[in-house]
């Protein structure tokens, strides 16, 4: 359990000094790729645009959701099982996260090419 703990700290501190530097800046510019590939993946229909917009914006949606677990641990580090139990619950929700993602790009795949992709050969 001591690795363990060690080990969240360690990662805390690694998110937390990573977002110490150029936040505003690569915030910015994922919101700018983002909008872009939502643009040209559903109003220009470029189709590689929509498999990476379906998958980049859950990813973010994780991202979001590890920053502020990290933020909540560098406030009160919890330890025992109260950290076990909130790792894997967000673990679960990552995974659920992931899970959805992947099948609602592989059914919108589908469904996209079978609405225009009149050939069959």
């Amino acid at each position: 359990m001591t690795d363990f703990e060690d080990m969240v700290r360690i990662n805390v501190n690694r998110i937390d000094h990573l977002l110490g530097r150029g936040t505003g800046f690569a915030t910015g510019f994922f919101c700018f790729m983002l909008t872009g590939l939502g643009l040209l993946g559903f109003y220009y229909s470029f189709e590689t645009a929509q498999a990476i917009f379906l998958l980049a914006m859950p990813a973010s949606i994780v991202l979001l959701m590890t920053v502020n677990k990290a933020r909540k641990f560098q406030q009160h580090m919890p330890t025992g099982d109260d950290l076990r139990k909130q790792i894997l619950m967000l673990r679960f929700w990552i995974q659920l996260i992931g899970v959805i993602a992947i099948l609602i790009t592989s059914f919108w795949g589908m469904y996209y090419n079978t609405l225009h992709n009149t050939a069959w050969f």
